[in-house]
């Protein structure tokens, strides 16, 4: 059986100039994805092909910021990573509430470190450095 589509909203009274003014504002105020932004999630979704980088097996569906936002980290590769679940959630919620395991992992960073220059540990990788382009270089192991 189709499903019957119905059209507009009827209103029983029109808008008022207020509710017009809150509409208007709150659609202002939507965040502007930027184009570093859209490159960083293009870049690591590249890199991971779409997979979880901390499990390996599920599929990613949130850029996870290694460094956060409010802690100055920027839209870049070297800083994200292509995670399952959501803040709360899968292996993002897992990394958010195990801050220390986390940093032991390279999954989160400290405030005042370069994400770039800090190793990351990626299932089926090991240990690597996330570069801004996509890449990643190995980790040198001490002999």
């Amino acid at each position: 059986m189709a499903l019957k589509r119905t059209g507009p909203i009827k209103r029983k009274k029109p808008l008022t100039a207020a509710q017009h003014l809150t509409r208007r504002i709150v659609k202002n105020n939507r965040v502007k994805v930027t184009a570093a932004e859209r490159n960083a999630r293009k870049t690591v979704r590249s890199r991971s092909g779409g997979i979880c980088e901390i499990c390996g097996h599920a599929q990613a569906t949130n850029f996870g910021h290694r460094k956060n936002r409010s802690q100055g980290g920027q839209w870049s590769a070297s800083n994200g990573l292509d995670l399952c679940g959501s803040g709360t959630t899968g292996c993002h919620g897992h990394a958010t509430v195990n801050p220390a395991l986390a940093r032991s992992r390279g999954w989160a960073v400290l405030s005042t470190d370069d994400p770039a220059e800090m190793p990351v540990f990626l299932a089926g990788r090991g240990w690597v450095f996330l570069l801004d382009d996509g890449s990643t270089t190995a980790q040198e192991t001490a002999a």
